[in-house]
């Protein structure tokens, strides 16, 4: 557990941090955690992971809660899905984000031991743009405009293209897959116990890149303007 909490330390890069919004204060009053990723323990996990997992994993929330006062309160709820629009949760969440101090919102892809048509991280689930998927961007903006103080964690396994977030967010932690206490790295990071120092090994595109499909064994593709 040391071994796999150190590993997600180091793998976390600190893309953003305006105006030093983090750390966080430990004795907050109250902090909203937001997203399809905030209490997923199969997500911080990714592709290629046993059927049976026997070690407990540590989600954000889980973190988080573990690393505040005791007197802190802490609010979660999830807003919507990785995939699709069915589940929208948009307007709860931006209540729960205006009456709070700060806002953790946690994005991102979704792993194997979701429902096939939600997977988005892994082997065979290639895509056609780095975007968010669903209406995460949607609940993003919206608890945004509240003028809480937002902080961005996202758990993804491959780079993902966030031109928005990173023009308005004042604060985007990227967290890939975290792992097992992956909860308890991200919470270090956020509450100032540990100094995020991994770097970028990829330079992520701000713009489109679309298959249209191919003629006479040619790809066509379709760019759009860089955002």
């Amino acid at each position: 557990q040391e071994v796999a909490l150190q590993a997600a330390r180091e793998g976390i890069v600190l893309l953003k941090n305006e105006k030093n919004i983090l750390p966080l204060r430990k004795d907050i009053k109250r902090i909203a955690v937001i997203g399809p990723n905030a209490d997923n323990e199969i997500n911080q996990l990714g592709d290629y992971t046993a059927k049976i997992i026997l070690q407990d994993i540590v989600t954000v929330l889980e973190g988080i809660k573990a690393k505040v006062s005791s007197k802190t309160i802490v609010e979660y709820i999830k807003g919507c899905d990785v995939i699709g629009a069915e589940y929208n949760d948009v307007l709860s969440a931006r209540k729960i984000a205006a009456a709070s101090d700060a806002v953790i919102i946690v994005l991102g892809e979704s792993a194997w031991g979701t429902p096939e048509r939600a997977i988005t991280n892994g082997e065979g689930y290639d895509v056609a743009s780095l975007d968010l998927t669903g209406i995460q961007e949607e609940l993003l903006k919206a608890v945004y405009k509240t003028g809480t103080p937002t902080i961005l964690v996202l758990i993804n396994g491959r780079p993902l293209s966030i031109p928005w977030a990173a023009e308005n967010i004042p604060a985007i932690v990227e967290a890939w897959l975290p792992g097992e206490q992956g909860g308890y790295a991200v919470a270090d990071i956020i509450f100032g116990d540990y100094n995020p120092n991994g770097k970028l090994p990829v330079t992520i595109p701000p713009h489109h890149v679309i298959l249209l499909g191919t003629v006479n064994a040619q790809i066509l593709l379709v760019c759009s303007a860089p955002r």
